[in-house]
């Protein structure tokens, strides 16, 4: 075999071109003698997208059986809460708190609400509020025994059960909330001011309420009868104490507060069952009938919507019927 040299692929002074194209290189076809090789030309960079078969790789060939993953939908989802009435000025959202306050609401479903829930610490009082069941809410177990303490701590750990349990009942198209109670027993008095509060938390959460709009929650309280004991009237005198200075700031609008010894004197003869029933429509009713009669056009009067609203934002009110 003859020897390689490589002058034969270098020639020295001579400006011939030769072929580099040395045994096993992959060299440029041309280069000049005495001048270094180029450098060589960059390769491209790999493109980042993955190939089209990778790019589906499917998720059980990792072996994860992975269940569909709902994304956030623009739909508005309508609200499936319906009065049995569609002629009224507003929309009402009706809480009872208590024995007391579930009666009140219990005559507002009664006239056709239906943005109406009932919470309660005592089972068997909640089983007496002839309402559907998913309308009720137990937070206790025995009750609070005309103990408002101890009803304000049972709301105050359940706060979120009990906001949940609003958003439920009420849906999103009501436009303003009345919580009503009895002033003198342990869980209307214990719980009012809490379920205001949570109710006013909710009016936020849904952009009903802002720190420049009036108050979107009210109150209808029932006070005791003069024969109720003394626990329950000092009861009833703490919390319309409390539930004033709210009315005071601007936070409970309407307050409306049912005198049931006013009522009693009205109606001597009522047994117990009539007595309830009447007091509680005293002030159903009424609400029932300007809600109602504000929405009406008429020739003679101008009372609509507007003027209820003012009345609505004005703190504490009275109103009565006459034949």
């Amino acid at each position: 075999m003859s020897e390689t040299n490589i002058s034969d692929y270098y020639p020295q002074n001579s400006g011939e071109e030769k072929s580099t194209n040395l045994p096993g290189f992959d060299a440029p076809s041309q280069l000049v003698a005495g001048e270094p090789a180029p450098e060589p030309a960059p390769e491209p960079a790999p493109e980042l997208t993955a190939p089209a078969e990778k790019q589906s790789l499917e998720i059980e060939d990792l072996g994860i059986d992975l269940p569909d993953i709902p994304l956030p939908d623009d739909e508005i989802i309508e609200d499936s809460v319906k009065d049995e009435f569609d002629d009224a000025a507003f929309n009402f959202a009706i809480v009872g708190v208590g024995q007391g306050g579930s009666r009140i609401a219990e005559t507002f479903w009664n006239l056709g609400y239906r943005r109406v829930g009932v919470i309660n610490t005592a089972k068997q009082d909640l089983s007496l509020i002839k309402i559907p069941e998913e309308n009720k809410l137990l937070i206790g177990e025995g009750g609070a025994g005309k103990n408002p303490e101890a009803a304000d701590e049972v709301f105050r750990i359940k706060y979120e059960d009990i906001l949940d349990f609003l958003k439920k009942v009420f849906g999103t198209a009501y436009e303003r909330v009345l919580v009503c109670a009895g002033a003198g027993g342990g869980t209307g008095a214990g719980g009012a001011a809490k379920v205001l509060e949570i109710c006013h938390d909710l009016n936020q959460s849904l952009g009903k309420e802002t720190k420049d709009t009036d108050a979107k929650v009210g109150c209808v309280i029932a006070l005791p009868t003069r024969g109720e004991g003394i626990k329950v009237q000092e009861n009833a005198k703490n919390v319309i104490g409390k539930i004033l200075g709210l009315s005071k700031a601007g936070v409970v609008s309407p307050l409306v507060i049912l005198d049931n010894e006013k009522i009693k004197q009205l109606y001597p003869k009522l047994s117990v069952n009539q007595f309830w029933s009447t007091a509680n429509n005293s002030v159903c009713s009424i609400l029932h009938l300007f809600n109602k009669i504000s929405a009406k056009e008429s020739a003679y009067t101008t009372f609509d919507k507007a003027d209820l609203e003012t009345i609505f934002s004005s703190g504490i009110i009275t109103f009565g019927a006459t034949p």
